[in-house]
């Protein structure tokens, strides 16, 4: 199919570029986000700050940006959703960042680039990521017994379990209504722990789902599970003396200038924290907030846009580890009968269109979060949303379409 051809189709399927017209939207200048609720922030970055295209290039990017906005607020109508963040990296650089919707719908409070999200999921790959830094330091193991690392864990069954397994999600623990008591637990955690301090997640684990016995033997087979991965934060802790959020502080949060990240606290004050939405019986209502910090390993941090597509830039210029721990990473694991799970360690691994894609989503109270990429292209895009009945898979293809086909013209 020739590029025109397919730059065409992508125009179809996402919709009327009048859609624009009337919501007075462009990708260059500015609108008042609180007169429409489906404007964008003023904030918008210039891809040419960023990227240097070549010239033939330059009177093409308009247009490209338009495709992607055009996408993300026809997604947006189609699916009523409140407020979204926008990340893109091509060619290995940051080239656009937008918010779109509202922070805060009832006191009209636009997305901006400063408006924080929880990841949800995505401290899963950040979890992985820590762990490889060790394992390239030579003080871990990914398959050694972590009983090496922590002597005070014991699952009631004795079997012994290892960081890959923990990191695949094939070390057989429950999550949450699968572990009896595990709400007893963590009340009686955050009650001696304090809402102020980021959780130890050997604590954290100790006090939750430690003690419950797992559900099948490890190297089984895969499932899913928060607290597999803040076991594996708390291994992290044993191993190097560290609090896995001082650990990541130091070997992520400095070295890649992130300021926003933070642990989500309920009780402590978030710049820019958005609010949450769920929907009941069909209407839009705002969700109380929650502490998530708790389990931060597994899914409790937040941040804006610009740092989220920051550590994704960083993944895919192997910043943070070599080329052959993101390629450890990214590669499929197996059940101990050798069947293969989709996933790697705190990344799912597919394909787009035959090109290699790796990512994570993030489902909790308050978001819905997607951070994917194709390393090989040196692309990918990260969406925060603060919907929880939001689907991004088909925006991620969309968007993905428009970038792909614009790398053709």
């Amino acid at each position: 199919m020739k590029p025109d051809s397919r730059l065409s189709k992508i125009k179809q399927k996402i919709g009327n570029l009048c859609l624009l017209a009337v919501l007075g939207l462009g990708v260059w200048g500015s609108t008042s986000a609180q007169a429409r609720p489906f404007s964008t922030s003023s904030e918008v970055l210039n891809p040419h700050a960023l990227v240097q295209p070549l010239p033939f290039q330059l009177a093409l990017q308009p247009e490209r940006y338009r495709l992607v906005d055009e996408a993300v607020l026809r997604v947006m109508e189609d699916q009523g959703l409140v407020g979204l963040a926008l990340g893109l990296v091509e060619n290995g650089k940051i080239s656009y960042l937008k918010g779109y919707g509202w922070a805060d719908r009832e006191n009209r409070e636009a997305v901006t680039l400063q408006s924080s999200f929880r990841w949800a999921s995505l401290s899963k790959p950040v979890t992985a990521v820590l762990s490889q830094q060790l394992v390239e330091q030579g003080l871990l193991d990914l398959d050694q017994d972590i009983q090496k690392y922590w002597k005070a864990y014991h699952n009631v069954q004795g079997w012994p379990l290892t960081q890959r397994q923990l990191l695949a999600h094939l070390a057989g623990i429950g999550s949450y209504d699968e572990v009896a008591g595990w709400q007893a637990g963590l009340r009686s955690f955050q009650a001696g722990a304090g809402v102020q301090t980021p959780a130890h997640m050997s604590a954290a684990s100790q006090a939750v789902f430690a003690a419950a016995p797992l559900l099948q033997r490890p190297g089984l087979a895969y499932h899913y599970s928060t607290f597999g991965y803040m076991l594996a934060g708390a291994v992290l802790e044993q191993r190097s003396g560290q609090s896995y959020w001082q650990q990541f502080q130091e070997r992520i949060a400095q070295p890649l200038g992130l300021t926003s990240i933070q642990p989500d606290h309920a009780g402590t004050f978030i710049p820019y924290r958005v609010s949450g939405y769920y929907k009941d019986r069909g209407s839009v209502v705002k969700r109380p907030l929650d502490d998530v910090a708790w389990k931060l390993a597994g899914g409790g941090f937040t941040s804006n846009i610009q740092d989220l597509t920051r550590f994704m830039q960083a993944l895919i210029q192997h910043e943070l580890i070599s080329q052959r721990g993101s390629e450890a990473l990214w590669t499929v694991q197996k059940t101990v009968e050798g069947q293969a799970t989709a996933y790697g360690l705190g990344f799912g691994v597919s394909q787009f269109q035959q090109i290699r894609r790796i990512e994570h989503g993030g489902s909790q109270t308050r978001t819905r979060t997607l951070m994917s990429f194709h390393p090989d292209q040196k692309r990918g895009l990260v969406l925060m949303c603060n919907s929880e009945w939001a689907e991004l898979a088909p925006l991620r293809d969309a968007l993905f379409e428009i970038l792909q086909t614009s790398e053709w013209l």
